[in-house]
């Protein structure tokens, strides 16, 4: 648990099994898409911003979102040995 004054880091918050929005596809889904994580824990309000959760946020949101999923994919190749 935190104490007065300590927050945890984003890399220390794991929730598996919730699912969150994808604006990509429009529904709600099992993801550990860092973008999309962030996203999810911003509009439940879990982390503090000042965010407006309007059709340009989810625009910009997608495309971070696929950004993440193509690092995610050329470390995965990597490990397999494909180029």
């Amino acid at each position: 648990m935190c104490g007065e004054n300590q927050y945890m880091t984003f890399a220390n918050i794991i929730v598996d099994g919730i699912k969150i929005y994808d604006p990509r596809d429009e529904i709600y889904k099992v993801s550990h898409n860092p973008a999309l994580v962030m996203a999810d824990l911003a509009k439940r309000e879990l982390i503090k911003t000042e965010w407006k959760f309007d059709k340009e946020f989810w625009d910009n949101i997608a495309r971070l979102a696929n950004f993440c999923d193509d690092i995610v994919i050329d470390e995965l190749n990597k490990k397999k040995g494909i180029k």
